[in-house]
């Protein structure tokens, strides 16, 4: 039990100086109760250079225990003391009692100094749920323990702060996997849609999409036409009569530009040579198109420049 004692204790005092830049403790000595705080390192060098000006070592170190527990004392019987009682109070006490407190003191010193070899139990402190809830806080606003920012948080709003972070994070996650969603369903529409069709289940949705027509998959073959020299190869092709509609489903949050009709839409029983009349006999139509986009072009261009479209001479494209 006084193992687990002595380990509970460390932890706070170790939690303390993380957390706090310094760690605390009471000493009940004297009939009283004294509170006194861990120093840093440049205190310590401070409080020795000060101490070790006199040829007499044992009067140095008696100076330096002195030294040292001014430095480091909080309160008496929880009352703080300021700097002038803190000099009252220790040049009226016997050398005795000061050797006491140092003893006393020392044992909270040396935990500090030995804190860095605490691995383990400093593993513990970090895996801890408010541990953890503290450092996200802290990396979110870029500051460290000792920032005066992060010491004037109280806990509701620390908690508060760390619950909008992850709800953030959250947020954002869904969306990249949206667009996710979205890239998918161009490469893969089968597996797309059965991986969310299986999310929505988990979400206690049954009907998934809410849209009957499935995908079905065609393997690749060869088809005759009404010319029994000419053979249509056709790959391996997904049909999916809702692909337009399920798209919409997986890209929330992206504007999508809709096909109007079928007859803008490839298809692959078409021969070549139906193709290319189709070509030849649109040119009139696409020349008209073209000129249509240069012109507008060349209004816009003007505009630009300053100048009025209509004193433009006309420009033969040739």
């Amino acid at each position: 039990m006084a193992d687990e004692k002595d380990k509970k204790e460390k932890r706070r005092i170790i939690m303390d100086i993380i957390f706090r830049g310094y760690a605390t403790k009471e000493i009940k000595k004297f009939h009283k109760r004294w509170k006194f705080k861990t120093l840093n390192s440049e205190e310590h060098r401070k409080i020795w250079s000060i101490s070790t000006i006199s040829d007499d070592e044992s009067v140095n170190w008696v100076t330096y225990k002195a030294q040292i527990l001014k430095s480091a004392f909080l309160s008496l019987n929880d009352i703080e003391a300021t700097e002038e009682g803190k000099d009252e109070i220790f040049e009226q006490l016997p050398q005795s009692v000061i050797d006491a407190l140092y003893e006393e003191y020392r044992k909270l010193d040396d935990i500090q100094l030995q804190a860095s070899n605490e691995m383990e139990l400093i593993k513990e402190i970090t895996e801890s749920p408010y541990s953890r809830v503290k450092f996200r806080v802290m990396k979110e606003f870029n500051i460290l323990p000792t920032d005066k920012r992060y010491k004037e948080l109280n806990e509701h709003q620390m908690l508060w702060l760390y619950e909008n972070i992850m709800k953030d994070m959250q947020e954002e996650e869904e969306r990249k996997k949206q667009r996710m969603d979205y890239l998918a369903f161009y490469i893969n529409p089968e597996l797309a849609q059965e991986v969310r069709n299986k999310e929505k289940e988990r979400e206690g949705i049954k009907d998934g999409f809410g849209i009957s027509k499935p995908v079905e998959k065609m393997k690749a073959h060869d088809e005759a036409t009404n010319d029994p020299n000419i053979i249509t190869h056709y790959g391996d092709t997904t049909v999916d009569e809702d692909f337009d509609a399920k798209l919409k489903l997986f890209a929330t949050d992206e504007e999508l530009t809709e096909l109007d009709d079928d007859t803008h839409k490839g298809n692959s029983a078409e021969t070549k040579d139906s193709f290319l009349s189709r070509v030849v006999g649109a040119q009139k139509e696409i020349q008209d198109a073209n000129e249509k986009v240069l012109e507008k072009q060349v209004e816009e261009d003007a505009k630009k420049a300053g100048i009025n479209p209509d004193d433009l001479d006309i420009i033969e494209v040739k």
